[in-house]
């Protein structure tokens, strides 16, 4: 349909009677018309003023503004026409003084916004002159045709742009479409991009994306944003992105217009074979294999985006601090959150610091490991990374740039556990679990391995493989080694979300995972989790922590576990991976490494499965020693006697008696067979995981 509005005339004159003359000339004809009040400099005040507060579409300008006798030269009105106020007005002179002035009104009509020069007696030309700058510049009466999704319009783009509270006049967004396709091209359908059900939903930072399609061509998208950012958009366009991206299939600009306070930018997605556009967002939302997720992000990050991983990667001679304050304005940020009281959460553990604080704190911390810079994003999110099965197209470029090389791996990461990755209820307590776990890896290539019980549901699971998938790209496309790196990363994307999100139930999340990543950051050489992630308040432990250290009845320390560990020494390397894959999934496990120098052996054992709740007996390539006899023996003893909750034979890969194990077992105990190797054996070890924590 096309869209009815009422087009805007500013009226300069210095003469009372042609303002008013003009004004009952045009207002009938079905414009709003304004003139600026006044004389001499109070006119040109009030000029500026109401040019800035009407933003008309076509200024009627007197060339003579100050009243000067007829035999003194005054162009005010013509260097009137010269300031910024003035740029996005299509000007019409209207004068007494320029008669047969050929080389002015030559001059005049040089002017970008001067569309022609009128004697004032020429009334009929100047009606005709004003209509043809209308058709050049509003929309409307140039008969551009624009299709709104039913429920939408113009009003509530320009609210979710704007705020509620906005003076700025909604036919805005249709004149500046116009701009964007001055050809006439009709119809321009609108729509919600795929996935999103209505204008706010596709509203982010203050700028709405649509798809949009015109007659026998592809759709692509339009971006509106307020003017500022997409001039700002387009310079780093020019910049870091035009010809500057990898393969074949990319996006590419297909032109911008700003018209007051708004801008518009066209995408088009460059190898697309698709006939809709899919956000990132509703592509996760979507798809359940975590693999096929991953597939786009590895064409964008390991294709498209690797000139410039490659070509502009250098090492940071500054602190990450200092480089993320250089691009974020990190340190303004802080100000800003610890002004507002910091990030905080109720019933957080007392041991989880305010992250505001502690990056105030530790500033200098960020800068003990090598760092790199690149040319990033900048503001990569689900929402303006559009992909089919094997490709992705981003857009949103205002913050692209030099900047932290791990820039936009963590915003994507960040996005995806915040706010992505639907939550299972409204419970702190798993996320706390889970961001425990997502904070565990001290390298980019170790998975996320999500805790038991409770065991994980479907959506963490997903939400974790695609982190660690895109950990590993991280590490591939960039060549970084220090995980802090990332982490530090992550915390001050975290924070800088923390302030767009104030009224958001994403903030709780947030605010966990930030205080956790500091936490991380603040323990880097001890074991982690730590023994407080135990400690939850409200009595249910988190169940991913290992245990807390209790006082023995001899009053030395000792630590209460989840497991105690019996195997034979020869068979320590295949059960060191097992005790750190338990101790990943938060177990708390003892086996003989705990001992300490002039402890009693047999003491420190018989002390260790009593403050277990469960004992894992290994059978491996290596035979089964009197002392595993021993320890098994004594484990079954104190099963019988209900000090151990369950005793569990382990068969390890090479063990050539597992027949056997299995009939010795088959009374008392599943048997937990490993045979085919820890990585081929995941549905096993979960199971060995929810019998050890009680939920089997």
């Amino acid at each position: 349909m096309n869209v009815f509005c009422k087009g805007r005339i500013l009226i300069v004159e210095d003469d009372a009677r042609y303002r008013e003359q003009l004004e009952k000339t045009f207002a009938p004809r079905g414009f709003v018309v304004k003139a600026a009040q006044g004389e001499g400099q109070s006119l040109l005040n009030s000029a500026r003023q109401t040019v800035r507060e009407f933003r008309p579409h076509v200024t009627i300008m007197d060339l003579r503004l100050l009243s000067k006798p007829p035999h003194q030269a005054d162009y005010s009105g013509m260097s009137l026409i010269d300031e910024p106020d003035f740029a996005f007005t299509r000007c019409v002179v209207y004068s007494a003084y320029l008669g047969h002035n050929h080389i002015l009104a030559r001059e005049l009509l040089y002017k970008p916004n001067v569309d022609d020069v009128v004697a004032r007696q020429e009334v009929e030309r100047l009606k005709q002159a004003v209509q043809n700058s209308f058709k050049r510049l509003c929309a409307c009466r140039s008969e551009f045709d624009v299709r709104w999704p039913a429920a939408w319009g113009i009003g509530r783009i320009t609210e979710a742009i704007f705020g509620k509270e906005s003076s700025v006049p909604p036919d805005i967004i249709v004149d500046v479409l116009g701009r964007l396709f001055p050809d006439g091209a009709k119809p321009l359908r609108l729509s919600p991009l795929y996935g999103m059900a209505d204008a706010t939903s596709v509203a982010r930072s203050r700028s709405v994306l649509l798809e949009a399609s015109l007659p026998r061509r592809r759709p692509f998208v339009i971006k509106l944003a307020p003017r500022d950012r997409i001039s700002k958009e387009v310079k780093a366009y020019d910049q870091y992105i035009d010809q500057s991206l990898g393969g074949s299939v990319y996006v590419q600009s297909r032109g911008n217009a700003v018209f007051w306070d708004v801008g518009a930018i066209h995408y088009s997605f460059v190898g697309s074979p698709q006939h809709t556009i899919k956000s990132l967002s509703a592509f996760y939302q979507q798809e359940p294999d975590p693999a096929n997720i991953l597939k786009p992000l590895r064409h964008f990050f390991e294709e498209a985006w690797r000139p410039h991983y490659t070509d502009s990667r250098s090492r940071l001679d500054e602190s990450l601090f200092v480089a993320y304050d250089r691009v974020r304005g990190l340190r303004s940020l802080l100000a800003e959150l610890q002004a507002e009281g910091g990030l905080t959460l109720p019933g957080l553990p007392p041991e989880l610091h305010d992250p505001v604080k502690w990056v105030l704190e530790h500033e200098d911390d960020s800068g003990t490991f090598t760092s790199h810079e690149a040319v990033t994003h900048g503001d990569l999110h689900g929402d303006n990374l559009f992909v089919e099965a094997d490709h992705a197209w981003a857009i949103d470029f205002e913050q692209s740039g030099p900047g932290p090389i791990l820039r936009d791996f963590v915003e994507l990461e960040l996005d995806i556990v915040t706010r992505l990755m639907l939550p299972s209820g409204d419970d702190p307590e798993e996320f706390f679990r889970t961001a425990l776990a997502l904070t565990a890896p001290r390298s980019a290539k170790e998975a996320v391995r999500l805790p038991a019980p409770p065991r994980p549901t479907a959506e963490l699971r997903k939400a974790t493989e695609v982190v660690s998938g895109l950990r590993s790209m991280a590490a591939d496309v960039t060549g970084f080694i220090d995980m802090r790196e990332y982490y530090w990363g992550l915390l001050v994307a975290l924070l800088g979300s923390s302030s767009s999100h104030k009224d958001s139930p994403q903030r709780d999340r947030i605010t966990l995972l930030a205080a956790v990543t500091a936490s991380r950051l603040e323990h880097w050489h001890e074991h982690w989790p730590p023994g407080w992630a135990r400690r939850w308040p409200g009595g249910h432990p988190p169940g991913n922590a290992v245990p807390t250290r209790t006082p023995s009845p001899t009053g030395q320390p000792v630590t209460e576990y989840d497991v105690f560990v019996s195997y034979n020494r020869d068979d320590l390397e295949i059960v060191r991976q097992l005790v750190q894959r338990l101790r990943d999934a938060g177990i708390g496990v003892w086996y003989d490494r705990e001992i300490r120098l002039g402890e009693n052996w047999f003491s420190a054992i018989e002390e260790g499965l009593g403050q277990g709740k469960s004992c894992i007996v290994c059978y491996g390539p290596s035979e089964f020693s009197d002392w595993q006899k021993r320890e098994q023996n004594l484990a079954l003893s104190y099963q019988f006697q209900k000090k151990l909750r369950v005793v569990i034979p382990v068969i390890l890969p090479g063990c050539e008696s597992a027949d056997e194990v299995v009939r010795g077992f088959a009374s008392l105990s599943q048997v937990c067979d490993l045979r085919n190797g820890l990585a081929a054996s995941e549905e096993e070890i979960q199971e060995m995981i929810a019998v050890i924590v009680g939920e089997r």
